[in-house]
């Protein structure tokens, strides 16, 4: 399963890698979601997203995607966009009218293969889907040689990482 989408699976939960599309597209690198930086404004956007994951046996095939799909795009959310912000000890943002989250324009194209091995316990999904924001830093210091240490990375802290 995990060949349809153009790799190895992880042995247990999910194992993103990001990169940019334009960087050796042909390379046989498994679960690849492609990314960009745009360089006048240094806001990242994500295209896609695929991830084998591996739970055991799998009960609810339907259930278990709609858990995975949105444990990656809660978690490219606060990668990319939420933070809660403070003046002193009070919290600042107090409505959803203007809490920055991902929108569903900015929404990638998720591709999940499902790992079903029934002669295993089944695992759960849990947070296991919630590596987006390690695979997306990594791959900007891949490409920039840049760590970005802090979440979101709104474009202005890529600005000042790449600066």
């Amino acid at each position: 399963m995990a060949s349809q989408i153009g790799g190895q699976h992880a042995q247990s939960g999910c194992h993103n890698e990001l990169r940019r599309s334009v960087r050796n597209p042909a390379s046989p690198i498994h679960n690849l979601p492609n990314w960009q930086e745009h360089g006048r404004t240094n806001l990242i956007t994500v295209q896609r997203i695929a991830c084998a994951h591996d739970c055991g046996l799998i009960i609810n095939p339907d259930g278990l995607r709609n858990q995975v799909e949105s444990n990656i795009l809660h978690t490219l959310s606060r990668t990319l966009y939420e933070e809660i912000t403070f003046a002193g000890s009070r919290a600042t943002s107090v409505d959803w009218a203007t809490y920055p989250i991902l929108k569903f324009p900015e929404v990638p194209v998720l591709e999940v293969a499902l790992v079903d091995r029934p002669d295993q316990p089944s695992y759960g999904a849990g947070e296991a889907a919630c590596t987006p924001v390690a695979a997306l830093a990594n791959a900007v210091f891949d490409v920039t040689g840049v760590r970005l240490r802090q979440v979101p990375f709104t474009a202005a802290r890529v600005k000042a990482a790449l600066a």
